[in-house]
């Protein structure tokens, strides 16, 4: 659980052994945020694949 959430927010991020994850906002029983995430390997680099839903994916 996130611990810098904006008051009354609740954010859960879970990861897979295949390095593949979910990341959810929630207020009031309502999702606010739904990430997925990987780690890929791009030209022998790794990054962090996170899609937000309905965004285009960004690499970190």
């Amino acid at each position: 659980m996130r611990l810098n959430n904006t008051e009354g927010n609740k954010t859960f991020e879970t990861w897979n052994p295949d390095f593949t994850g979910i990341r959810i906002t929630i207020k009031d029983k309502k999702t606010l945020y739904k990430e997925i995430m990987s780690a890929v390997e791009i030209k022998d680099m790794l990054y962090l694949n996170v899609n937000f839903v309905g965004e285009k994916p960004i690499f970190f």
